[in-house]
């Protein structure tokens, strides 16, 4: 009896241990996904005052280190129109604020020199040593409030110019912060980590019991917050289910409403995860991509109004071309995201493989022959005729990616094949190039997410996600493709695409 009793109570309690264990893996699984949103997000927000920061030097250096402030101030005007968290932007030749936008409410930091503030001369000869950009904060503002300062140094010709100081209103970007919190009902916690731990600087936490989650985010410089995202868990209903599992007959009864749980919380997780994928990418479509076509429109518009004015021209120029490379990433994490979820929606068609390789390359010549590098195309016999059923725009996508890889690591004189071949019922598509190769060690890993090879020489050091080749095996895969590559170093890389030539079901 004492014994069947005993049996009894044990079983009873690992089942309201192992309930308690999923809910709380549940929550932590929950609260993690938010984190990440709101690490992405709150990211975003700073890196709008980081990219003005970084067009407005890019201006100074085109001017020789004598810019036209009167231009400069024209264009903050309209800048500042569209921007949420911009307070105020100071140009600082030789470490002394000479110029501020706007100038409204910021008079008094005119004529500061840096050397004069001993809380801020740290960071800034930090700065002018290393020759990279910091972002310090939240700190007190001479204007008053808080604000973070994101500092870039400028060099004119290699020699040191000065800097420029761009304030961002903290205040702001936490509202925002607030809104994606309140939004989720959860509790967040931010914090800077210093020597002697996290420092809390915005929002707090609820009293135990809780179950919380931690991520850390880096900035420029050696600024790293901490967020904290925390939910209370009620545990009053454990101790009746503890109770009620004291009846005799509980232990089938409490057997079988585990199993029927463990499916329930699989099929909420699964529903869970697809609403979350969801709700990611219209998060992503509505803030970034909306306010990315406003401002491509807006930068064209001034393109074309000053095409033939060299300076505020140059500057568009820059601006335009961050702003597609910008949408690109936007588009490639939209489309690893579709792939993920099995969303994406492929157009196939019967079409000439020719006539796909052709227009891939006229896509690709301008740039091909920025980099002074020859597009060469040899079709087999029977190449011309063979036709595959794929969707045109992501095999042009495919052959973007592939002709632009191989031209990032081409020399100036090189040339670079595209052969096309019919075999049996495939059509084999190859790219190669006479490039640097990727090295042994990395090949495995060349499909990979965020997959990018170490190397010293800078010029390789090409800019990227690392999703690119990841999401151009996905797509050769969802078009019933096969892909592979084959490299030495030195000598040159192939991609290798292949398709059949018949429809498969």
């Amino acid at each position: 009896m004492g014994l069947g009793f005993a049996l009894l109570v044990g079983v009873g309690e690992l089942v309201v241990r192992q309930y308690d264990l999923n809910r709380r893996a549940e929550t932590e699984s929950r609260l993690l996904s938010q984190l990440v949103d709101a690490r992405a997000l709150l990211e975003a927000e700073v890196s709008e005052g980081i990219y003005v920061t970084i067009g407005l030097e890019s201006f100074i250096e085109s001017q020789g280190g004598e810019p036209d402030f009167n231009d400069i101030e024209r264009w903050m005007e309209s800048l500042f129109g569209h921007t949420r968290h911009l307070r105020n932007i100071g140009i600082a030749p030789g470490n002394r604020i000479t110029a501020v936008f706007p100038k409204e409410g910021n008079e008094d930091v005119i004529g500061v020199n840096y050397r004069d503030l001993p809380d801020q001369w740290g960071d800034v000869q930090k700065m002018m040593q290393s020759g990279d950009a910091i972002l310090v904060g939240p700190i007190d503002l001479i204007q008053g409030d808080t604000g973070l300062i994101y500092r870039s140094p400028v060099f004119v010709q290699g020699e040191y110019w000065g800097l420029i100081s761009t304030v961002m209103k903290f205040s702001s970007i936490i509202e925002v912060l607030d809104r994606f919190a309140d939004s989720h009902a959860g509790e967040y916690q931010l914090a800077t980590i210093t020597p002697k731990g996290p420092e809390t600087i915005a929002g707090k936490l609820v009293a135990d019991p809780m179950v919380s989650q931690s991520l850390e985010i880096d900035f420029p410089g050696d600024l790293r917050w901490q967020m904290t995202m925390s939910e209370q868990l009620a545990t009053w209903h454990l101790w009746v289910a503890r109770a009620l599992l004291w009846g005799l007959g509980l232990i089938v009864a409490s057997a079988v409403w585990q199993w029927l749980r463990s499916n329930q919380i699989a099929r909420e997780m699964e529903a869970r995860s697809m609403q979350e994928r969801t709700e990611f990418i219209h998060s992503v479509s509505h803030e970034l991509r909306t306010p990315l076509t406003a401002i491509r429109g807006a930068v064209g518009l001034l393109e074309r109004e000053y095409a033939d004015n060299p300076k505020p021209a140059y500057l568009l120029s820059l601006a335009s071309r961050n702003l597609q490379r910008l949408q690109r990433l936007v588009d490639e994490v939209l489309d690893l995201v579709r792939l993920d979820a099995s969303r994406m929606e492929l157009s196939t068609e019967p079409a000439g493989v020719a006539e796909l390789v052709h227009q891939a390359i006229e896509n690709n010549e301008y740039y091909a022959s920025q980099h002074e590098l020859t597009l060469r195309t040899r079709m087999e016999p029977g190449a011309e005729q063979a036709r595959v059923e794929v969707d045109r725009e992501r095999f042009l996508q495919i052959m973007d990616n592939l002709l632009s890889n191989a031209i990032k690591f081409s020399d100036p004189g090189q040339s670079i094949e595209i052969h096309v071949d019919r075999r049996e019922d495939w059509v084999e598509v190859r790219v190669a190039d006479e490039g640097t190769g990727i090295p042994a060690s990395f090949r495995r890993r060349i499909f990979d997410r965020f997959a990018r090879a170490d190397s010293s020489d800078k010029r390789r050091n090409q800019s990227g996600t690392g999703l690119g080749l990841s999401i151009v095996r996905e797509l050769v895969l969802a078009m019933h493709g096969e892909i592979d590559v084959q490299s030495e170093e030195g000598v040159g890389t192939t991609f290798i695409i292949r398709f059949p030539t018949q429809p498969r079901p």
